[in-house]
């Protein structure tokens, strides 16, 4: 027969106490997280999150699977660049993101979620920052970079594929907002796809998306639906005419991509706008922030106000300075 000592009781009634305690507060903390009220207006546009271990040894980034052609289609990157803190930054940042009182509508992130060849570890990396704005109740969405690989970022983020997809082996979306939608392109060149030699470049647009796009276009004139286009690439790496198709929409505003982690807007000649945004793993240039930025239309949907969040809090490469002397956040319209 088992006995129980009083000190056997006591213990058994305090850890009671614990549980019950705790199943009292679970259920409360999920209707607090559920109860921070999102903005519906307000977009988060992050870049080049780069996440992932290095390839080689002593600061040697190779870009090489299966063959030189495809190194080639990835890109190299030499040494003497300091990569260090890429991981530090975007879990810092998805962290920001998920203390927003209210919570943005939606975050978007244009590319290069990888560091190098898209490889399951690289987007297990991402996954674990990710997965903030993920349990804070967030909504993502990323197109492809020329670093990531659309197949292996599929196993690890099952939940981002649609069935069927509006083209397939590519993540082309329309994310809509109250006054406006992005329409996202997927700029990189599939390693089991031959080179269009039309579109040979780093940044590639397969017919099926151009097909795609001039259809959305079409649909977004006809009901005056104000529309942005956003892929990974600058459009010069791939312009089979896409610039052309815009031009012509009196609905399109401006043109969004990562790729050169630089911060800037370009206005051509002929009034065509395109937004550059910066990256979350590292600068394009000593002088160049690391942030995320803030995107809100007017009422009409036909004006964007876009801000930079960066602070000096933001890990940066070890050699670089930050931007700013102090730890407050400060923006740049």
């Amino acid at each position: 027969m088992t006995t129980h000592t009083h000190r056997d009781r006591r213990f058994r009634s305090a850890f009671l106490r614990v549980l019950s305690a705790v199943l009292f507060f679970v259920p409360a903390f999920g209707r607090i997280s559920a109860e921070v009220p999102v903005d519906e207006h307000l977009l988060v546009v992050l870049s080049d999150i780069h996440q992932g271990r290095d390839l080689l040894p002593f600061g040697f980034q190779f870009y090489y699977d299966y063959s030189m052609k495809n190194m080639l289609r990835r890109g190299m990157a030499f040494a003497g660049k300091n990569f260090s803190g890429k991981e530090q930054r975007l879990r810092w940042i998805c962290e920001q993101i998920a203390s927003m009182n209210p919570h943005p509508a939606m975050v978007v992130i244009l590319g290069d979620i990888a560091f190098q060849i898209g490889s399951v570890d690289n987007y297990q990396m991402a996954k674990k920052s990710l997965d903030i704005l993920t349990a804070a109740g967030i909504p993502w969405q990323a197109t492809m970079g020329n670093h990531d690989d659309l197949l292996t970022f599929l196993k690890v983020f099952p939940e981002k594929r649609l069935d069927p997809e509006p083209v397939p082996n590519r993540m082309v979306r329309i994310i809509e907002m109250p006054e406006y939608d992005i329409l996202l392109l997927d700029s990189h060149q599939p390693i089991e796809e031959p080179i269009d030699q039309d579109n040979p470049g780093d940044g590639y647009l397969n017919r099926a998306s151009l097909l795609w796009l001039k259809k959305q276009v079409e649909q977004h004139d006809r009901t005056n639906r104000p529309y942005c286009v956003a892929s990974h690439h600058p459009l010069f790496f791939y312009d089979i005419g896409v610039r052309n198709i815009l031009l012509d929409s009196p609905m399109f505003i401006e043109y969004w991509h990562g790729h050169i982690h630089r911060w800037r807007t370009d206005i051509s000649s002929d009034g065509f706008r395109s937004v550059s945004f910066p990256a979350t793993s590292y600068p394009g240039g000593i002088q160049e922030p690391l942030g995320f930025v803030l995107v809100r239309a007017d009422e009409t949907g036909r004006k964007l106000h876009l801000t930079l969040i960066t602070s000096s809090a933001i890990p940066r490469p070890s050699e670089e300075k930050p931007e700013s002397a102090g730890d407050e956040f400060f923006e740049e319209k």
